[in-house]
């Protein structure tokens, strides 16, 4: 993951030297997931949003590439007992594509995305400590529109559709009473889809 990070902030530095558009705004990330663990039921599923980022540059021969950023809540009834349970979900990715429409007042962009997202949930109550991170790897298409309301201005809306693969490690500590615990430390391979439909403002450099 880390190096993956050094790769798309480098990216994200040598926009500097070309003509853009920055994309602000609002995402809303759920993930469908299967945890290979004992359990019988080992699904898991989250569900949130947040606030996303994300550079696209289009080249005079409609050849496209981008990198982003997210950050924001998320929630899952899969941690504790079907309860609600709130956790932070995070998102980084670049992809490579072609834009079809390209014109002053509209461009249409696909991409092959591919990414890293992490998701972190920590809960305490009266009888029970966890902290459940996942940890994915994914793959997949972004399709993306933007409109212009002047040369600069306008609004886009994104949607990308991803496989992913990865970890999900569960460090739990049950209180059952009369000083008798259980503590559940593993990590479980994991994996499934990532839907995640964005919206916000463009802004052309």
């Amino acid at each position: 993951m880390k190096k993956l990070l050094v790769v798309l902030a480098a990216a994200f530095l040598a926009t500097s030297v070309f003509a853009g558009e920055l994309h602000f705004g609002t995402y809303f990330p759920v993930t469908k997931l299967d945890v290979d663990s004992d359990s019988d039921d080992d699904d898991f599923d989250a569900n949130g949003f947040g606030i996303k980022f994300d550079y696209t540059h289009i080249t005079d021969s409609n050849f496209t590439w981008k990198v982003g950023t997210a950050i924001g809540y998320t929630r899952s009834k899969d941690i504790v007992d079907g309860e609600t349970k709130g956790g932070i979900d995070y998102d980084v990715g670049g992809g490579l594509g072609w834009t079809f429409i390209n014109d002053p007042k509209m461009t249409l962009s696909l991409t092959g995305n591919i990414g890293s997202h992490v998701m972190y949930f920590s809960v305490s109550e009266d009888d029970i400590d966890a902290k459940i991170n996942t940890y994915l790897f994914y793959l997949g298409p972004e399709i993306s529109f933007t409109y212009r309301f002047t040369d600069k201005m306008g609004v886009y809306a994104g949607l990308g559709l991803y496989y992913s693969f990865g970890t999900t490690s569960m460090d739990i500590d049950i209180d059952l009473g009369g000083g008798l615990k259980v503590s559940v430390d593993d990590s479980y391979s994991t994996k499934g889809f990532i839907y995640m439909p964005s919206l916000g403002v463009s802004w052309k450099l």
